[in-house]
């Protein structure tokens, strides 16, 4: 499980902006390990929020040698993990 907190900037001065939502996928060497959904939210105009999205993993199949690697990064403090957030903009349906 991984807790993620995301910032979504408003640039328009004129109105809010929506989301029906969205997803969100964290993966590791191109190998998913954790999904979730985002939740609807509004940011107000020329504004700033900040999300906390929590997905979650399982039966996630690393093999031995991607699962020895992760583990020694995140014990050196060096894995790097790719967050890949889509949105739901109800402008664009």
């Amino acid at each position: 499980a991984f807790n993620l907190t995301v910032h979504v900037k408003n640039t328009l001065s004129w109105q809010a902006w929506c989301s029906n939502g969205g997803e969100v996928v964290v993966s590791y060497s191109g190998v998913a390990l954790a999904w979730g959904d985002v939740p609807v939210f509004c940011v107000p105009r020329s504004a700033t929020t900040e999300l906390t999205v929590l997905p979650w993993g399982w039966e996630v199949g690393l093999s031995e040698d991607l699962h020895r690697r992760l583990l020694s990064e995140s014990q050196m403090h060096t894995a790097e993990v790719l967050v890949e957030v889509r949105m739901f903009d109800p402008g664009s349906w």
